[in-house]
């Protein structure tokens, strides 16, 4: 009964967007595994040869990177994810542990990270998305998403704080829509989890029975199911609205899905390695689909080129243009401009784990030892006053995680433990 249901609920919502799919062609292409698409319709494939082929929208190979010469040897071991921003090729390389950058034309540029699992270290890494030039990695073993600045600079991580579903067991591959979600396929859970560039949980997106890659379009994200042995289509608010493929060996059936992506003219590339092709379909997309709004990257890249420390809860002052952030091994809020070390600000006995900005200029940091809020002074940082304390009642915080406070002054207190969030006047009233 219960297969019964699907197939109805299926035919409800799929007939008119199912009209509008075509079949239109397929492309011979070794084992091709993630694939990206580019402006004017090159392919690009990583295979399990250690390589990656390169061809033109017809399928023939333009070039191959990589291979079993010496050449290639310390440059490309086993290429995996794949991700094409503006004039350059990111390449996860799950031999090496670490993903690489070149040109689109091959040229090798640089490289960054290891293996292992500290920060910028990779365990068996996967799928790789770029948005705004922050770069989104699917660190499999190491459960996790990694994010990382456009220079290899360490940013933080995703799907490790949380419990319950939030947390990551085995993400295989990742995509950031326009508003900056990040979409993780967690083949161990089998679900498609959304998380905010944050790191905050979104929820899953539902209706994927065991998801298995992700790409993004304008309109909307396709997924993979991997025991349905189709495509299923989504808009942004996460409702479905297509689905196409079939288990087999004929047009439009697949053997294995692994990768996916949408070329310039809305036609969706789907790599099936077991076939050796990558098939093309039109989805019917309207042609001139208004490109949506963009939320920004993490504002910390933009120090990350000459700093070499690391930030978490991050506040921004925009009329000093000074960026703050928590570092917790050294137990203080650092004061970053210009991408310079301005100030290191440390509370006597006290642990920062968030900071924001006060009104007046000053800065409201939470202390997760004592579990107070400080209001320190501005310019000169000392401690003007603080509230709060350990406890549950109202004005007290069991386990404070961050702060914020708004245009009119008013701070919010974020207590995970008591799963509450209060609000005071700007002295803490």
């Amino acid at each position: 009964m219960r297969h019964i249901l699907i197939a109805v609920l299926m035919l409800i919502f799929l007939p008119a967007a199912a009209m509008a799919m075509s079949f239109k062609g397929e492309i011979r292409a070794g084992k091709p595994y993630f694939i990206q698409v580019d402006t004017d319709g090159t392919i690009y494939a990583s295979q399990r040869n250690r390589s990656i082929t390169v061809m033109d929208k017809e399928g023939k190979v333009k070039f191959i990177l990589g291979g079993k010469g010496k050449k290639w040897k310390k440059i490309i071991k086993e290429p995996r994810g794949i991700a094409l921003y503006e004039d350059k090729l990111y390449v996860v390389d799950a031999g090496l542990g670490r993903f690489s950058v070149f040109q689109k034309d091959g040229t090798f540029l640089e490289s960054f990270g290891s293996k292992g699992s500290k920060p910028r270290q990779f365990n068996s890494p996967n799928g790789i998305a770029v948005y705004k030039g922050i770069i989104y990695i699917a660190d499999t073993g190491n459960k996790r998403i990694q994010v990382v600045g456009p220079n290899g600079v360490y940013l933080g991580s995703i799907g490790t704080t949380d419990e319950g579903q939030s947390l990551l067991k085995r993400p295989v591959d990742v995509a950031v829509d326009h508003r900056g979600y990040i979409y993780v396929v967690d083949v161990q859970d089998e679900f498609l989890k959304v998380y905010r560039q944050d790191g905050s949980y979104v929820g899953p997106v539902k209706g994927v029975r065991k998801p298995s890659s992700i790409t993004m379009d304008v309109d909307g994200l396709y997924v993979s199911d991997a025991e349905m042995y189709n495509v299923k289509k989504f808009d942004y608010d996460f409702n479905p609205v297509v689905a196409f493929g079939t288990k087999g060996t004929g047009r439009a059936q697949f053997e294995l899905i692994v990768g996916m992506d949408v070329g310039p003219d809305g036609f969706v590339y789907v790599a099936d390695p077991k076939r050796g092709i990558i098939q093309i379909f039109d989805t019917g997309r309207v042609d001139g689909a208004p490109v949506l709004d963009q939320a920004p990257p993490p504002t910390s890249v933009v120090w990350a080129a000459d700093s070499d420390f690391m930030l978490e809860s991050l506040a921004w002052d925009p009329k000093r243009e000074i960026l703050y952030g928590v570092n917790k091994k050294e137990k203080a809020v650092l004061a970053v401009k210009d991408g310079k070390l301005l100030k290191k600000i440390k509370i006597a006995k006290a642990f920062p784990i968030g900071v924001a900005v006060a009104k007046d200029g000053g800065l409201m940091v939470v202390d997760g030892k004592k579990k107070y809020v400080y209001k320190l002074k501005p310019d000169s940082y000392d401690v003007d006053y603080h509230f709060g304390g350990s406890g549950s009642r109202e004005g007290y915080f069991k386990s404070p995680s961050d702060i914020v406070v708004s245009n009119k002054g008013e701070v919010y207190v974020s207590d995970k433990s008591a799963k509450r969030i209060q609000v005071f006047s700007s002295d803490g009233i």
